[in-house]
């Protein structure tokens, strides 16, 4: 069984910031880490291979040439290799290049019978990939899964929908994107950590995959954008102190007369 997880490289939340010319996060010299949803997504990749050990979990991320360093977590609890996707020209990408990208370097892996992903990111926060992906490679989706099964060829998750809990089955090969609930990360041990500090990361570039400049980045892209800003701030309220409740609420009647509230 080949199952691929998709992470990413985001900047630390602490420390983004925004190119003022095109909009776009800067990531370049920015402090990273890895997108914390995406841990869960490799432990539900390891799960299943706990119960089939013949798999082969493959990461594969899209970034700068730093972007690689990420999947050093992955690999020491268990992945056993890694994809780095990097290209200039790919700069500016949006959601639908972006998904456009990584179908093609899952071709180019030969196809994958699952694949793993966070159902969302800390920066972008579109979750627009994974059901993207799964429909420029044919597959089913199965999506936002508090918890996730495999049963021979039966992935079943089950989430939150309109206060209740659906539970949804779809047949392989499947995408499945996951929450932070839907298990608890192992941890790595010394063998692990010297297997990803050893680590050495194919890197596939845009004619890697076949595809041509026009294609990727911004010019390729479908959406734009044209305008950001800061939003509107507003007040978040008022205290009305009093020694008593009697004094609490005639200061508070006071105050709406005097804003001819009442």
């Amino acid at each position: 069984m080949n199952i691929v997880v998709l992470v990413k490289q985001v900047p630390a939340i602490s420390d983004i910031q925004l190119d003022e010319k095109d909009n776009n996060l800067v990531r370049v010299g920015a402090p990273s880490m890895l997108n914390p949803v995406d841990m869960h997504a490799i432990e539900a990749a390891l799960a299943v291979k706990d119960i089939c050990p013949d798999a082969t979990i493959t990461l594969v991320t899209m970034g700068p040439s730093t972007a690689g360093e990420v999947m050093r977590e992955g690999i020491a609890i268990g992945a056993d290799r890694g994809i780095l996707i990097s290209d200039e020209k790919m700069a500016g990408s949006d959601t639908v290049v972006t998904a456009r990208i990584l179908s093609k370097a899952i071709e180019k892996l030969g196809g994958a019978d699952l694949i793993f992903a966070g159902n969302r990111s800390n920066d972008g926060d579109t979750g627009q990939i994974p059901p993207s992906l799964a429909e420029m490679l044919h597959m089913s989706l199965l999506s936002h899964v508090d918890s996730v099964s495999l049963d021979g060829t039966e992935l079943k998750g089950t989430r939150k929908n309109r206060g209740g809990i659906e539970t949804i089955a779809v047949s392989l090969p499947a995408v499945c994107s996951v929450t932070e609930k839907v298990n608890t990360p192992r941890q790595a041990r010394i063998k692990g950590k010297m297997a990803a500090k050893k680590a050495v990361f194919d890197v596939w570039r845009t004619d890697t995959l076949g595809l041509q400049a026009e294609e990727v980045g911004s010019t390729g892209s479908v959406t734009h954008v044209t305008n950001l800003f800061a939003p509107e701030a507003h007040t978040v309220g008022k205290m009305i102190a009093g020694d008593t409740m009697a004094q609490a609420v005639d200061t508070l009647i006071k105050e709406l007369v005097a804003e001819k509230l009442i």
